[in-house]
């Protein structure tokens, strides 16, 4: 099907804003409704979008988000190495004290927050320089020439094993 050049225009305005609102977070779902077309018609403008990047502009892009990531890291983990905050309790946010030492009671529930971030960081770092990518691996082999003796004793089990699973299963 030939589109015209209005029509060609128009769809390619159209992936350019459908990738603007994924990079800020829409999920194709989403961006589905907003469209008003599938979910898979999504994918496909997504994936030939971004196949149209240029690799320089991929590679600058890259080095942003991982400065970004590194810059985010860097905050989350003095969060995850800082205080505790006691845990307060009521209107007026008394500060709960432990019934046995009568110590004020610890939340680190920011700090484990916190370090949630920062093993979401690695990941997203993991996946921008390719470390989760599948790698390719070549397997050769070398295949024996068996005696005929080896032979016959495989093909001795494997008659016994017939006549047993024969047995088992009965007439």
């Amino acid at each position: 099907m030939v589109q015209s050049r209005a029509s060609q225009t128009r769809l390619a305005n159209r992936r350019a804003a459908e990738w603007a609102d994924y990079c800020k977070g829409m999920t194709q779902a989403a961006l589905s409704k907003k469209y008003k077309v599938t979910q898979t018609v999504i994918s496909e403008d997504l994936r030939i979008y971004r196949e149209s990047i240029p690799a320089q502009d991929k590679d600058q892009l890259r080095a942003q988000h991982l400065d970004l990531l590194a810059h985010l890291t860097g905050v989350a983990m003095e969060l995850v190495e800082g205080r505790p905050v006691p845990v307060t309790a009521g209107k007026d946010g008394d500060i709960v004290l432990d019934p046995e030492t009568g110590k004020p009671v610890w939340d680190h529930s920011g700090r484990l927050a916190a370090y949630d971030r920062v093993l979401k960081a690695q990941d997203a770092v993991r996946k921008l320089v390719g470390l989760d990518a599948p790698t390719q691996t070549e397997i050769s082999a070398t295949v024996e020439h068996r005696e005929p003796e080896i032979l016959d004793l495989i093909a001795k089990a494997k008659a016994e094993a017939a006549a047993r699973e024969a047995e088992i299963r009965g007439p």
